[in-house]
């Protein structure tokens, strides 16, 4: 008898149009590879129907719950933000997790809890801990963490040092003790990166359990298009990383390589930096629908991160779709990729735009890099390999559960 899972996660993983929304959708898709999974979601639309039916349709045998409407980025709410900080100083809890808290969130996981009676909590993001550890402490439910980045790391880098970085600190602290107590309280902990991991129990002691992401079903492997002087990025352009690495673009590497023609998709980039970006000869393309066209379409793929944690999704996509890909070493963190072998890594903006110019002008080189990109994805993101990865995790969970009984 397969194992029922209630799947707790933040956004509606629907359409997959960020990193951590491609990792959700994914480990979905493993989990169902042995389990029975219900996913519960919050949605900023008021109506995300249409959404939850194509996540379906996506994913034969997942159950979906019609998303709790809420505010994700709140800080276009100002009522929004007065609301989080008074949970936070109710509920003593860091700014990540209050702006989630739902009342109607909590009700509908408790019903399922009882309609679907599942074997196990999933939570998917340290943001949604308080509701899974609460409904898994009232069921007697074992419960796993499924942890994208070192959220506490994250926080602390994204502080700066404007007026608001003395708070920003405090704050980062908060979030790190409620991150090492979280750690500590789930049966299981799932790390996206060997980096992860070893940060994990560094800071609480708890090991984790490495499962790089999935890819999915790969298939063939597709050739590589032609050379261009078109050069691609994809990401959620809200993601501090992410907006960090296109200012980069802007302000660095286009003007040593103004041959190349940089485009830059997704959604929520800061209007400053848009405006460097445009002056910068960057098109900014928007929403993508298709990322494998996007890159394709391109030739190239860039991914000009200069920090963050977890690991750089659209690497991975770029590298499915078929194309060779240049990265920093912060955007190829967390994965044991080789330089020269399935991609390029370029330290500076130099190395950045001279590794650019290289994949412009030599064919052998851009097919070389695809085989090889390709050759890794089949032997650590395939997604049947990955679903055996995920069955432990579940089985290990629930053993330590029926030991404490």
């Amino acid at each position: 008898m397969k194992p029922r899972i209630l799947f707790l996660t933040t956004e509606l993983p629907w359409p997959t149009d960020g990193g951590g929304k491609l990792r959700t959708a994914e480990t979905l898709a493993c989990l169902l590879h042995f389990a029975e999974v219900r996913v519960l979601s919050v949605s900023e639309a008021s109506d995300a129907s249409a959404d939850a039916r194509a996540l379906q349709r996506a994913l034969p045998g997942l159950g979906v719950e019609p998303p709790i409407p809420h505010p994700v980025r709140i800080r276009r709410r100002p009522l929004f933000l007065v609301r989080t900080a008074a949970v936070q100083l109710l509920r003593r809890e860091p700014y990540l997790t209050a702006k989630f808290a739902s009342a109607t969130y909590q009700r509908r996981a408790r019903s399922l809890v009882a309609s679907f009676a599942p074997d196990l909590i999933w939570c998917d993001h340290l943001n949604v801990f308080p509701a899974a550890r609460r409904v898994a402490r009232e069921a007697g439910l074992p419960l796993v963490l499924d942890q994208h980045n070192v959220e506490s790391d994250l926080f602390v880098r994204a502080a700066g040092a404007g007026r608001l970085a003395p708070l920003a600190r405090w704050e980062g602290a908060r979030l790190r003790r409620y991150e090492v107590a979280a750690l500590c309280a789930a049966d299981a902990v799932v790390a996206i990166s060997g980096e992860d991991a070893a940060r994990f129990a560094e800071m609480s002691g708890r090991e984790a359990v490495t499962i790089l992401p999935s890819m999915g079903e790969l298939g063939e492997a597709p050739a590589p298009p032609p050379p261009s002087h078109r050069v691609a990025f994809l990401g959620t352009l809200s993601w501090p990383p992410n907006a960090e690495g296109v200012d980069w673009l802007a302000r660095e590497v286009a003007q040593r390589a103004p041959e190349l023609r940089f485009v830059v998709g997704g959604r929520g980039l800061a209007p400053a930096i848009a405006r460097r970006a445009r002056e910068a000869g960057i098109e900014l393309a928007g929403w993508v629908e298709d990322p494998a066209a996007f890159f394709r379409a391109a030739g190239t793929a860039v991914v000009p991160l200069r920090s963050g944690s977890g690991i750089a999704m659209k690497l991975l996509d770029a590298m499915r779709a078929g194309v060779p890909v240049v990265s920093t070493p912060s955007g190829a963190r967390g994965l044991p990729v080789r330089h020269e072998r399935e991609l390029l890594i370029a330290e500076d903006a130099h190395s950045m735009a001279e590794a650019l110019r290289r994949l412009a002008a030599d064919e052998d080189l851009r097919r070389r890099l695809v085989a090889g990109a390709w050759a890794y994805l089949q032997a650590h993101h395939a997604r049947p390999a990955l679903a055996s990865r995920y069955r432990e995790v579940v089985e290990s969970a629930r053993r330590r559960v029926q030991g404490r009984r």
